[in-house]
């Protein structure tokens, strides 16, 4: 009804802005936030502190009900009860049964036995009288034996007893013994108010009872003021429970709510902190949980627990860096909560001014509890979300995904939909409108891209300013990881050629998936070397490599492209072209073949040998596995065989470690007018055959 009433003040749709006295609770709610911010260890530690201290004082919190209480000293009331306690006997009762066989309240051992147990009453000093079959029997006992007139006492035969149960009244008789006399009734008249109290004599009284008791007897107490009570210690036993199973939903609730145990785990401390707080101080200050103070932890736990769920869930709309969600949240959230808190405070404070004590200490108690609620807002609340992050259930059903994309994305390799939306939802999803540049070449990056929807192109711009297409992307393409594994600039131009909807994934989303969800975080990275490993795999396969990383020359694919171009060169300009081969064989000096590591270091040394007195313009490769190409450019035989003897010279001056005989074969080819390369390919690897041969 509310927001229709105010749609009838018309003074109230011109209203844009807080007035200045909300404005100075956001504003103090803000430095709260600051101070925690530079003193987060310091009020962590004083909080808890407090907390063990409220706990400690909550220990001694008594249950207890006292009615008299409520009234004054001068109270007609309690000046009666008091009258009549010291007079004749205390206005409160209650009621032992004793229950035996039939007929056992018509012997007189059983009666005995009810005399001793109001002997026990007696010495106890704590009740006023007691009265029980027993006393009406000696009564009428004594009346009738001239022996003793004055003194009631029971007979000695129990046919006796029989005959004065008939004689007596059936309205006085009956409030005593059951119909087959095998219960019996002791009435126990008291002053004991608190409920506390007379638990704890009734206790010790059953304790001192059942020591004497027969074996064939059994005793129980009742009444109305007894059970009334017990009733108290119910209360507060289902106030506990009660308490316990709210605590409970609401951390299922929380938990279902942001799909993690933490955010419920804070929402459980943020509501239970002002609850122990509360119990703290009436254990401190010897205020008893009654009927009148039972409902202040569950109104306690009723507002708390609306402070924190607008909180919460105002942080986890404000964004993903902790620190700013917390500013937005506090900024947003303060006024409503201060201002609540505060008119709720005063007008539970209202009660307070009540004369009936109940009514007045159940006002202090819910103020109190009121401003215990908002401390544990702005306090409790910020330190536990401080470096967490939220994200509701209704934020991973928003969000849809593609079965196109399912199938097709390697990085959501064996995840279930429900995981993929987790993942999207803790990362930062960007919508792109046609033409519009997702990347773009230099720029610094540390994330990955994952192409959810529509269709992008890839460019690259080279040294010269020419610019080539590398590639295009589909749904399901993810780019960029290079970026993601190095802080570096972009190599590539990626340009939506339609609206395009992409996932950026950082480290810092990483790291936040696995705290919330290690196992999706464990499947991610998995899927993530994948992607990394497919990436190298299809970058080998566009750019061979050009050099044997064992000798460090150019490998035999490379050099059949450089002798093409050399032969066509010396074709065309009428050049000489020499190919020189050396053949190196090892074995080893005790027969048979040399191992790996002295065959490495042969091929190692044999390629620095020969770079070593190679010109400029010379190029060398490993042709086999120990064969050596050297493509000379105007150079003929004679001199090509002048290079491979200084090749020589200087591979037999070098430190030799190995433990090996070394032959090195030469073989010199000449190009011969009209020849390709392939032509020269051919009559060099004849020569060394027929050598072989």
């Amino acid at each position: 009804m509310f927001p229709p009433v105010l749609r009838l003040f018309s003074r109230w749709n011109s209203i844009h802005h807080a007035s200045p006295e909300l404005e100075v609770l956001t504003a103090i709610a803000l430095k709260t936030l600051g101070y925690l911010e530079q003193h987060r260890l310091r009020v962590g530690i004083s909080l808890l502190l407090v907390t063990l201290v409220a706990g400690y004082g909550a220990t001694q919190m008594r249950v207890n009900n006292n009615v008299m209480e409520y009234f004054d000293e001068s109270a007609a009331l309690t000046r009666y009860a008091k009258i009549l306690h010291e007079r004749p006997s205390g206005m409160q009762t209650f009621s032992i049964v004793v229950s035996g066989e039939p007929d056992s309240f018509l012997k007189v051992q059983q009666l005995k036995t009810l005399q001793a147990i109001q002997t026990v009453i007696e010495d106890m000093g704590q009740f006023d009288s007691s009265y029980s079959l027993a006393d009406f029997i000696g009564i009428v006992h004594s009346g009738t034996d001239s022996e003793k007139p004055m003194t009631p006492y029971l007979p000695q035969r129990d046919e006796v007893v029989r005959e004065y149960s008939l004689m007596l009244d059936n309205k006085v008789l009956k409030p005593f013994p059951s119909r087959d006399f095998s219960q019996s009734r002791i009435i126990v008249r008291h002053n004991i108010n608190a409920s506390y109290e007379l638990n704890q004599a009734v206790a010790e009284l059953l304790r001192q009872v059942r020591q004497r008791l027969p074996a064939e007897l059994s005793v129980q107490v009742t009444g109305e003021g007894y059970l009334n009570s017990q009733a108290v210690d119910y209360m507060a036993d289902g106030q506990a429970r009660s308490l316990a199973l709210m605590l409970l939903v609401i951390f299922v609730l929380v938990s279902a709510l942001f799909m993690q145990s933490k955010a419920g785990m804070i929402a459980v401390i943020a509501n239970v902190f002002p609850i122990i707080l509360l119990f703290g101080v009436m254990g401190y200050f010897d205020l008893a949980l009654d009927t009148g103070t039972a409902m202040v932890g569950a109104i306690a736990l009723g507002i708390v627990v609306d402070h924190s769920m607008h909180f919460m869930v105002r942080y986890q709309r404000a964004g993903k860096n902790p620190g700013n969600a917390l500013q937005i949240a506090v900024r947003k959230e303060s006024t409503p909560i201060i201002a609540t808190a505060i008119a709720l405070a005063m007008g539970f404070a209202t009660l307070s001014l009540s004369e009936f004590p109940p009514v007045a200490r159940f006002g202090k108690l819910s103020a109190l509890v009121m401003l215990l609620a908002l401390a544990s807002t702005f306090l409790i609340t910020p330190l536990l979300l401080w470096h967490s992050r939220l994200m509701s259930v209704w934020d991973v059903l928003s969000i849809k995904v593609r079965q196109q994309v399912m199938d097709d994305c390697m990085l959501f390799t064996g995840m279930r939909k429900w995981q993929v939306r987790k993942i999207i939802a803790l990362s930062r999803l960007q919508e792109f409108r046609k033409d519009e540049a997702i990347f773009l070449q230099g720029q610094n990056a540390h994330y990955m891209r994952v192409l959810l929807e529509g269709t992008a192109e890839v460019w690259h711009t080279q040294v010269d300013g020419s610019t080539r297409q590398v590639g295009t992307l589909h749904a399901g393409d993810v780019f960029g990881t290079s970026a993601l594994m190095r802080d570096r600039e972009r190599i590539s131009d990626v340009v939506a050629i339609k609206p395009v909807r992409a996932l950026a994934v950082s480290w810092r989303d990483i790291h936040q998936i696995a705290r919330l969800y290690p196992r999706i975080s464990s499947r991610l990275l998995e899927n993530l070397s994948l992607v990394l490993g497919d990436l190298l795999a299809r970058q080998e396969a566009i750019r061979p490599m050009i050099k044997d990383e064992l000798s460090g020359v150019y490998n035999a694919t490379y050099i059949i492209d450089l002798l093409q171009f050399a032969a066509d060169k010396a074709n065309r300009y009428d050049e000489e072209l020499s190919l020189l081969s050396l053949k190196v064989a090892c074995n080893s000096t005790k027969g048979g073949h040399a191992n790996w590591q002295d065959k490495a270091w042969i091929i190692s040394k044999m390629a620095q040998s020969t770079r070593a007195v190679l010109r400029k313009g010379d190029m060398v490769s490993r042709w086999k596995d120990q064969i050596y190409w050297v493509i000379l450019p105007n150079t003929n035989a004679t001199q090509a065989h002048m290079l491979a003897q200084r090749v020589l010279q200087h591979y037999e001056q070098s430190d030799d470690p190995v433990k090996c005989h070394t032959e090195i074969c030469v073989y010199i080819t000449e190009l011969a007018p009209g020849e390709d390369g392939k032509d020269l390919i051919d009559r060099a690897t004849r020569q060394e055959t027929l050598s072989e041969a």
